[in-house]
């Protein structure tokens, strides 16, 4: 479960990130993390947002925050 007021700070489309990384206050999740998966069906401009994120060569990017 994702609290109340967990807030997205900033995305890193330049880290590449398996597995969150995080203690209580703060955490570094990757695109396909619960948290970030429940926080793009709630908000479809953070999700239009996420999805626009891509390589000089066109490929999709899924970049943590």
């Amino acid at each position: 479960m994702i609290p109340a007021d967990w807030t997205p700070a900033f995305v890193l489309p330049n880290i590449p990130l398996e597995a969150a990384i995080g203690c209580d206050i703060a955490v570094l999740a990757a695109a396909h993390n619960h948290r970030v998966a429940v926080l793009e069906r709630t908000h479809s401009t953070l999700r239009r947002f996420l999805n626009r994120f891509a390589d000089n060569f066109g490929q999709k990017l899924e970049p943590p925050f």
